[in-house]
């Protein structure tokens, strides 16, 4: 597979991850809330949505061996930093 593909994978309702090269991201509803970077590891966005998002990242980082309680918190704006140049173009809702 060309590293310049996406691969998505629906892991339960409103649980989707993007997985592009090196770099795989967690979306629970449409907010990108988790990441895994090779050479850099796992993190979390340290902004709490709801006990179904936080859900929704435990979940995903357990079945990828990581401890969530060891996974470093990263500000929200890092997250969607990695799916768009510009979030003012984003609609959330």
């Amino acid at each position: 597979m060309s590293s310049n593909l996406l691969r998505l994978t629906q892991h339960g309702p409103n649980v989707v991850e993007i997985v592009s090269g090196n770099m795989s991201v967690l979306f629970s509803y449409r907010t990108p809330v988790a990441r895994h970077i090779a050479g850099l590891g796992f993190a979390k966005t340290a902004q709490h949505h709801s006990q179904t998002t936080s859900t929704h990242v435990n979940r995903w980082l357990r079945d990828h061996g990581a401890d969530p309680e060891r996974v470093p918190s990263v500000p929200q704006a890092e997250l969607d930093a990695l799916c768009i140049a510009d979030p003012s173009v984003v609609e959330r809702g």
